[in-house]
C-alpha cells in the first residue's frame, strides 16, 4: 500500500519574497482603483511574482473595494490576506499573472 499523501501548504511569504508594494491609505475609491491598476501593470512588466498591497483595516470599506478589484483583474492569479508581520487584515498578498500583459 502506498503512503498517504501529503498535503502541500502554501509557502510562507517573508518580506523579501515581495517584488514591491502600494499603500492605499486614505485614497478614494477612484484613487486607489488607479493607483492599483497601475501598480499591477508596473508589477507584470517588472517580472514581480508576488506584490503587497496595503489597505488598512479602518472600517473594511477601502478593504471590500480592493479585495472586489484584485477579483477582477487580469494581472491577478491569487491574492489572500497578509501574515501578521506584513499587515495582517490591513494588506493582501497578490500573486502576479505574469502573462496578463
Amino acid at each position: 500500500m502506498p503512503p498517504p499523501r501529503r498535503r502541500r501548504r502554501p509557502r510562507r511569504v517573508e518580506y523579501h519574497d515581495l517584488g514591491g508594494r502600494i499603500d492605499l491609505h486614505g485614497a478614494t475609491r477612484a484613487e486607489a482603483r488607479e493607483q492599483l491598476r497601475d501598480f499591477l501593470q508596473e508589477a507584470v512588466a517588472l517580472g514581480e511574482h508576488t506584490v503587497l498591497v496595503i489597505h488598512g483595516k479602518g472600517t473594511g470599506t477601502l478593504a471590500r473595494f480592493v479585495t472586489a478589484e484584485l477579483d477582477g483583474s487580469p494581472h491577478v492569479r491569487s491574492h489572500r490576506t497578509a501574515p501578521k508581520e506584513l499587515g495582517g487584515e490591513g494588506a493582501r498578498v497578490v500573486d502576479v499573472e505574469l502573462g496578463a500583459l
